[in-house]
């Protein structure tokens, strides 16, 4: 995968724009657009911990009936984990749909003035 010299510089840039949004102190430019995909990933991953971690406990159950909530919990694991990634998704979506909007919206202003 050899890259060429611009999108080694765009990459760069990229990096510069991430790190001047971070340290803006009167916040004109918005981070939260920029890390969303990362945010989404974690939270995938946050997702699979938790089902994850449903799966032991019904297993750890004692007194025979933790092979039966064990069990159950495989099944509903995974639709466990679509729904904790089906939230995860709607609040990005949402957030940056807020960020779009007021985007849209200082695009409208300058073209006013």
């Amino acid at each position: 995968m050899d890259e060429t010299p611009t999108t080694t510089e765009a990459r760069a840039e990229e990096k510069k724009d991430m790190l001047d949004a971070l340290l803006d102190l009167s916040f004109r430019t918005a981070i939260t657009p920029k890390i969303a995909r990362w945010l989404y990933i974690m939270g995938l991953v946050v997702s699979g911990l938790l089902a994850a971690k449903w799966v032991l406990a019904a297993f750890s159950v004692g007194q025979g009936g933790g092979l039966f909530a064990g069990v159950m919990s495989l099944f509903f694991a995974p639709v466990l984990f679509v729904i904790y990634a089906l939230i995860t998704r709607v609040f990005l979506e949402v957030v940056l749909a807020i960020f779009f909007i007021a985007d849209t919206l200082k695009e409208i202003e300058r073209g006013k003035r």
